[in-house]
Parts: structure tokens; sequence; C-alpha cells
């Protein structure tokens, strides 16, 4: 519940008995320590309340008549969420072959991780000694029992969870054990939010682990857990997670007995959330993934059943089934998109999922598919080079000699303060791909060789490439329509154009303006 003050709320719940009161998110100060009330300061939610009864209240009376006190601002029950999985089937099926099918292994030609990336998982807890997870944990948080220990509880029915999950976005590729996540290098900052503790899944832990998550400097959080309630506290600790710039991933949701297909299930159904659905093997939309509904469906897409994943006990096995286990793939490709190029924003590396799925389903993005089925290579190969600085997703650009009709004068070389003659420029600039047939990318370079141009969108995001051998010190074209690789006129914008030889240096860059 949210108001203003702490001495009205009392008096209101004793009405129903007994009932400890307590902010609802508390910053741990340290190791061993206990909590205290704290000021705005402390607490980025600060009239968030949780009353809690020794026996059973009726609730809904209770919520109602906070509601219509004017001292309440809002006031919701406590709801339950709880892991998304199914019964596990044959533990040695297929073993990782979900990683070949989105194209995990040609990405990784290209980046394989960045230890300076941290992804979240917000789950059962994880064995913090696994041989394949141990020298990527971070310092998490139990946020049951409010201690630094998120270790499972072995007692608790799904202990398992969260290593699974942790092993899918982020176990340790190349070191001759067990097996390989889909980013190799980032660290795990694991949040325990089920357990055997009374609280386990209560949605105001969830939240709480969702800020203390933002606050510990998560890159990426993984949810692979929902429950069918809105929550408006639940809602504001996602939105102060995005407001940081975190990328938010969570679960769909199952319809194992418990939901229909066209469920809405949170935090899925948040806006700043990305929701994942689960494949088979064929790419076809599981039968167990909730679809949603209206505004609230599903994303993207990744591999969910018979995956096999790190096991607490030091092991491996298939961990079954579920949206649980497509979601921490999808995490684990936004840490590494991430990774490639630090500078790249949260809705930037969104939009660059979307962009570079394999679309299934309709054409297009579609309420079943969504985007599509994630694909490693193609993402990676679609986000720009840490080499260059990107151009702001939104603006205008600042006037510069290239936003002319004419050929204009060349850049300097991408390499500041090299010497080199390595330039490039187009013609015509602005292209107007509906009216002008080509623009001519002209470059001259150093020495002779095999070339690579490529044009990049306001996003970052790699739309266009041609390769061409270059000769030196001469004026090298290369013609392009304001085409995609699919033959989609391009949108208005500012695009950079970048020209690498055949190791992948940057020798020039500039800039392309689209108009229509």
């Amino acid at each position: 519940m949210q108001s203003a003050s702490n001495s009205e709320l009392s008096d209101i719940l004793a009405n129903y008995g007994q009932a400890d009161l307590r902010q609802a998110y508390q910053k741990p100060r340290a190791a061993g320590t206990s909590f205290s009330v704290q000021s705005s300061a402390d607490n980025p939610l600060p009239n968030w309340y949780v009353a809690e009864y020794a026996r059973a209240v009726d609730v809904e009376d209770l919520v109602a008549r906070l509601q219509n006190d004017p001292a309440v601002e809002y006031a919701e029950p406590v709801y339950i969420c709880r892991p998304e999985e199914i019964r596990p089937n044959d533990p040695f099926y297929a073993q990782q072959d979900y990683l070949r099918q989105i194209n995990a292994p040609s990405g990784w030609e290209l980046f394989t991780g960045s230890a300076a990336v941290k992804i979240a998982v917000i789950d059962s807890g994880v064995q913090l000694n696994h041989p394949d997870l141990q020298e990527k944990i971070l310092p998490g948080w139990d946020c049951l029992d409010e201690d630094d220990d998120p270790s499972p509880d072995l007692a608790y029915s799904a202990y398992q969870h969260g290593t699974i999950v942790a092993g899918l976005a982020a176990a340790v590729g190349g070191n001759n054990r067990g097996i390989a996540g889909v980013d190799w290098r980032a660290k795990i900052i694991p949040l325990k939010v089920f357990g055997q503790n009374p609280r386990s899944g209560q949605y105001d832990v969830l939240a709480n682990a969702i800020i203390r998550a933002a606050d510990l400097g998560a890159d990426v959080i993984n949810m692979s857990l929902s429950g069918p309630s809105f929550s408006q506290y639940e809602k504001e600790a996602v939105a102060y997670a995005a407001a940081r710039g975190v990328i938010l991933v969570a679960a769909m949701g199952n319809s194992n007995d418990t939901a229909p297909l066209d469920a809405v299930r949170y935090p899925a159904a948040f806006a700043e959330v990305i929701a994942v659905g689960s494949v088979d093997s064929r790419n076809q939309l599981s039968g167990f993934s909730v679809r949603g509904r209206g505004a609230q469906t599903v994303e993207l897409l990744a591999p969910g059943e018979n995956i096999y994943s790190t096991y607490a006990g030091s092991s491996y096995a298939s961990g079954g089934s579920g949206t649980s286990y497509a979601a921490p793939l999808v995490s684990g490709l936004a840490a590494l998109l991430k990774g490639q190029n630090p500078q790249l924003k949260a809705g930037q590396i969104r939009q660059l999922l979307r962009d570079t799925s394999d679309d299934l389903g309709a054409a297009g993005y579609d309420p079943l598919y969504g985007f599509g089925l994630i694909n490693v290579a193609r993402a990676l190969s679609g986000a720009p080079s840490s080499e260059f600085e990107l151009l702001p997703a939104s603006g205008q650009d600042q006037p510069s000699d290239l936003d002319r009709t004419s050929p204009v004068s060349p850049l300097q070389s991408a390499r500041s303060g090299s010497g080199t003659g390595e330039k490039v420029y187009s013609y015509p600039n602005p292209l107007r791909p509906l009216q002008d047939a080509t623009a001519h990318i002209a470059y001259t370079v150093e020495k002779s060789g095999w070339t690579t141009i490529y044009v990049y969108n306001p996003r970052g995001g790699r739309v266009w490439q041609a390769s061409s051998y270059a000769e030196a010190q001469t004026e090298n074209i290369v013609k392009w329509d304001g085409r995609d690789a699919y033959g989609r006129v391009l949108g208005n914008g500012s695009y950079i154009v970048m020209v690498l030889d055949d190791r992948r240096k940057i020798l020039a860059k500039g800039r392309l303006l689209l108009l229509d």
C-alpha cells in the first residue's frame, strides 16, 4: 500500500487485528546488520508499506477500506508468483541443440561476452560454487531471509530452477567443462525470491529484488517467473529499474493447468519488460507458452523445451521445459550486445533483438510469434562496432558538409590523428530512395586491398553491406539504393557509412541522410 502517514495506517489496520507494518523496500546496510525505517534518500519508493497479520483476514475487504481512506493513495493484496517450470523430461535429451537453433556458435565467432556486464537472476537462488558458474558470481542477496546468501533451499521443490536459469544465460564457455551459456563472460548477480520462507514468491519480495538488482548495477534482469495479478508496487519497481537503463526480461508464462493461453502474466505484461515465449526444436510455438492478449502479447521467442543446463549439486541435466528456460537465452543475448558495445542503451538493444530475430508465423510482427526467434549471429552482426561513436536514437543531427545534394568534401579518416589519406563521402546527400536511383559511396584508401562498406541505421543496427576491392590513391565507388538486405526502402534518418579493411579495421566513416 502507498501512503504518506505511518501512524494513520496503523490505526486503520488495527481494526483487523495485530498487524506488523513495515516499509515494503528496505535497502540492506551490510551483511549481518538489521534493517531500519529509511528516508527517501535510501528508499526509491518510501511511501509503500506491507502489513502482515499473524492470522487470516478478509484481504479484499481490507483493501477496499484502505482504498476509500484519504490517507491511502493506493492499496493492493500481496500477490504470489511462482517459477515457470514443467516437470523435467529425459535428462539426456538433445543437450544443447537449442544453442545451434538460435545460431549461437556463429555468433561466438564475433563475440563471446564481457566481464563488465552484469546479469541479475531473480529466482530460487543459485549454487554459488557450481564449477561452471562460480568464477562469475557476484555478491547477491536473499530477499526472503534478508541476508547475503542467495543459495537455493534444498528442501524447496523448485530449488534447481535458479541454477538452471543462470547456466542458460551465462555459464562459462570454452573452459572444457560442462556447458556454455549464451554469454560466456558476463557476471551473475543472484537474487533469491523463492524458497522455504513463507514469503516465497510474494510480489513485494519480487519488486524489492528488482530494485535491489538496479541498485547493484545490473545491466540485464532475468525473471523466469510470472503471476496472474497486476501490482502497482511491482509496476513502479519495474519502472525504477527501466529508468536506470536496465534491460528487463521475463518469461511469458506457462499454461500447464494454471492459466489459459490468453492469460496476461506479470511482470512480462509490463511495457518496460521483454516478454519471452517458447518454441520447440522445430520452431513451433510450444503448447504451454502463454500467448497473452491485446497489447500484452509475446515479444520475442527462444527455445524452451527439453533444455539442458547447469544443475545444483555441481551437475548437469535436462531442466525440462518452460518459458522460464527461453527467457535466459534472451537475457544472455542482451548481455552479449551490451558487452559488444557498452554505448548501446537498453532501448537500442531491445530494438536490435527485434530487428535481427528470425521471423516466424505470419510475415512481420504477429501476436503469436511476436518479432520472432532470437538469432545470436544476426544480432551481433547487426550491432555496430564499439570502435565508433553512435548517433543519438532520436533528435536532429548538427548541420554538416554532408547535408548537400551534390558531391561533398571528404571526411577525415576514422582513425583520428593517423595522418592517413583514407576518406569517404556520399552523393547525392540527402538520398531520396523513392526518387534517386542510387547513392554513390566514394572512398579512398592508402593501400590496395579488399574492403567492406557497412551502413548503419540511426539506432546503430547494420542494414546493408557490400565488399569491394579498392585501389590505392584513387576514388573507389560503391552504389547503394537506400534499401536494406531484403529490398525494403529504409526510413528517414541519418545513417552511418563505414569502410573497413580485410582485418576489420575502420578506415573511414561518414553520414548519409535518407529522406522521403
